[in-house]
């Protein structure tokens, strides 16, 4: 009876509690957390700050075009705004512009001008109590090609241009309330009224230079092939309607000028080959009701006197002829 009862406690209850709880929690917090930082964060703070600064810059050129639009004022009242303008074709090489003071001395001048440019040179000028001259110089003598010109504007208003061949070796510009004629004039008689009727044709005699070719050197500073010749238009107290046109031996214009000032009296200068030449000297009234008081329009060829129309002989128009080769 002793060794039945030994055996049977033994095994059962040592393996049951060991497997159970050791891999349940192992994989559950492991994956959760590391994938949801990374890819959020990184784009969401990029597109934020970039419309902001974008509208700020522009309001800055705003204030920029505001000073554009300055007026040129001369520093004194006494002065007058000139502009000399140039329009130059395509070979403008040999000009040369000069400005001179009433005694001759240069003021101001200028070369070396770019082809086909509009150059304005601009200078306030004292025109009381002076006379300028503006000169303009070519030395090939070939004058403008195309659409070339030289014009001189005085406070907005264009007292005289010279385009085509009208350059010629020179053309000129007097300014100033002071220009008079080269010489006086009370030597020839002021009554050579039915020569120069109203009408327009058939026109006065023409008027050929006193000496050919040689001449006696020119005040003016023209060749020896060329003569200074004068056009004096004396106005009267309503020159508004007052147009002079000066015109080559084919018709075309060699120059013009208006906008002349009342009671005074104005002389336009030119250097002109009367040999082989015939050109026509041209002042037209739109209002034909001629000049009034001591209104006149003269011709001056090297110093004398050839023509004068004075009074009511002007009528719509009235015109000399100048050269050699006129009929």
């Amino acid at each position: 009876p002793t060794p039945a009862p030994t055996p049977p406690p033994t095994p059962g209850p040592t393996p049951a509690p060991t497997p159970g709880p050791t891999p349940a929690p192992t994989p559950s917090p492991t994956e959760t957390p590391t994938p949801a930082p990374t890819p959020s964060p990184t784009k969401s703070p990029t597109l934020a700050p970039s419309p902001g600064p974008t509208p700020t810059p522009t309001p800055a050129p705003t204030p920029q075009p505001t000073p554009a639009p300055t007026v040129f004022a001369c520093p004194s009242p006494s002065q007058s705004i000139v502009n000399f303008v140039l329009n130059t074709d395509n070979a403008p090489g040999d000009l040369e512009f000069e400005l001179q003071n009433d005694d001759g001395s240069v003021r101001f001048s200028r070369t070396n001008f770019n082809s086909n440019r509009e150059i304005i040179m601009q200078r306030c000028l004292r025109l009381a109590n002076r006379c300028f001259r503006a000169i303009l110089r070519d030395s090939g003598c070939n004058g403008f090609n195309g659409d070339g010109f030289f014009a001189v504007i005085v406070d907005g208003a264009e007292i005289g241009r010279a385009s085509g061949n009208g350059l010629d070796c020179e053309t000129q510009f007097e300014l100033g309330n002071s220009c008079v004629s080269p010489t006086p004039f009370p030597t020839v008689a002021p009554t050579p009224g039915p020569t120069f009727a109203p009408t327009p044709a058939p026109t006065p005699a023409p008027i050929v230079a006193p000496t050919p070719v040689p001449t006696p050197s020119s005040p003016f500073g023209c060749n020896a092939n060329q003569a200074d010749v004068s056009f004096i238009v004396n106005t009267d107290g309503a020159p508004g309607d007052l147009l002079f046109e000066l015109l080559n031996t084919d018709g075309s214009l060699r120059f013009s000028a208006n906008n002349f000032r009342a009671n005074r009296e104005r002389t336009i200068t030119r250097c002109l080959r009367l040999e082989n030449n015939c050109f026509t000297a041209r002042l037209s009234d739109t209002g034909c009701n001629g000049f009034l008081g001591d209104g006149f329009f003269a011709v001056v060829v090297r110093g004398t006197e050839q023509g004068r129309i004075s009074g009511s002989d002007l009528g719509c128009s009235g015109e000399f002829q100048i050269g050699i080769a006129c009929p």
